[in-house]
């Protein structure tokens, strides 16, 4: 069942649903309160560390922050800056299973090609601000049916003890494209395809060359970071395993991690806004 969904049951009086149904209202009041002028509600929270707008193609895209304590995370959204009556939740959730979290990617699917989308985030008591806005956008790609040839990145993020970790928000940056993100899996594996790479000015294919450096940092649950620097050569797959709260540089003649650069303890508070405003 879609999240919106949720918000739009009618109260049922079957016992064993009541409690979800209170739960459904409740939720849909609250929404409908956001929903209605998100800019001039009062209820907003500032502890967004880093906004981007990621995954950017002519139908989807991938909102992903970073907050300074676990929290819901949920997008509203619209083509009108004064009505985002749509509603998209973490990809990690469904209507009967929903979690906490430092680190949030919430995916907006079927979208209008070439089109403004305007977004607000929330916990669903308040607005998230960062630098002082409530309110962000982007813009979908054109129809555009080609792609690059470069392999999808993937790897596999582990904790300071060397288990797979779970849940880790991952961001790859390269110079002029639209950020691209995923989160990690159980078995701490991780994938981005870089085939629809978007050049963030023109929203038109990106093929930048194999020597071509990206940077790809990655934020788990537990306040660690790290972050690799390496051409894109070498990062189909990265060879090893990514520690996290270690950070990497991988040089062009070599696709062996070998030794970190330096040690990353602790979530910065220099955070990134990549969000249209």
């Amino acid at each position: 069942m879609p999240y919106a969904d949720l918000y739009q049951k009618k109260p049922i009086k079957i016992p064993s649903v009541l409690a979800v149904v209170m739960v459904a209202a409740a939720s849909f009041f609250v929404m409908n309160f956001f929903i209605s002028d998100p800019q001039s509600t009062k209820a907003v929270k500032k502890n967004v560390i880093s906004l981007d707008t990621s995954n950017v193609s002519s139908s989807k895209a991938n909102v992903v922050w970073r907050t300074s304590e676990q929290e819901l995370g949920v997008v509203l959204y619209g083509t009108a800056k004064q009505k985002l009556s749509n509603v998209a939740s973490d990809q990690r959730d469904s209507p009967n299973a929903r979690q906490k979290y430092f680190n949030h990617s919430v995916i907006i699917n079927n979208l209008q090609p070439n089109t403004e989308y305007f977004y607000s985030i929330t916990n669903e008591k308040e607005l998230l601000s960062i630098n002082d806005s409530t309110v962000f956008n982007f813009k979908t790609a054109p129809i555009d049916n080609r792609i690059n040839s470069l392999k999808p990145t993937y790897g596999i993020v582990v904790s300071s003890s060397g288990s797979p970790e779970p849940n880790v928000l991952v961001i790859l940056r390269h110079e002029s494209s639209i950020p691209l993100s995923t989160i990690s899996k159980n078995s701490g594996e991780w994938l981005m395809p870089l085939n629809g790479l978007l050049n963030s000015d023109t929203l038109t294919l990106s093929t930048p060359a194999l020597t071509t450096k990206v940077t790809i940092q990655l934020y788990d649950e537990k306040g660690h970071t790290s972050t690799l620097t390496t051409p894109i050569q070498l990062a189909s797959p990265i060879s090893d395993s990514i520690r996290m709260g270690d950070n990497y540089s991988l040089p062009e003649d070599s696709a062996v991690l070998g030794t970190s650069v330096e040690s990353a303890n602790s979530v910065s508070s220099n955070g990134n806004t990549n969000a249209g405003f």
